[in-house]
């Protein structure tokens, strides 16, 4: 049996970026793996900051850390999540607190996103392609 869902969040940004920022997440389980792909507004993220993100969302759902995917699909509405402080995107050449804070509550951001799919999950259907 497979299981499959998606869930989607609307995450309010710190100005000066655009007010408003989607994060999406697609679980996938079947007998022998499991995994889920993450997609947020986001010019990047370095690795620190990736990693960040797949443990916080392997910590509460039954996916490990190294099936998690993140998607930094750029609108260039939101910045580039670096865990070295290093600011690029976002109009200004540090980071405001605001925006300081919104990197760091990403994680979270992500990991809840994450359990709503993976708690939403349901059988997917069989297709068959001609």
């Amino acid at each position: 049996m497979r299981n499959v869902c998606a869930s989607r969040m609307l995450i309010d940004l710190p100005p000066p970026s655009d007010p408003r920022g989607v994060l999406t997440a697609e679980a996938f389980e079947s007998p022998t793996c499991s995994a889920v792909v993450l997609a947020a507004d986001l010019t990047g993220q370095d690795t620190e900051s990736a990693d960040a993100m797949r443990q916080a969302v392997a910590g509460l759902i039954p996916v490990p850390g190294k099936n998690v995917l993140i998607d930094a699909n750029p609108t260039h509405g939101d910045l580039c999540a670096r865990a070295d402080g290093a600011k690029l995107g976002g109009g200004l050449d540090v980071f405001s607190d605001a925006e300081e804070a919104h990197v760091h509550r990403l994680p979270h951001n992500f990991a809840s996103v994450a359990m709503r799919a993976w708690n939403a999950r349901r059988p997917a259907r069989k297709v068959e392609f001609l």
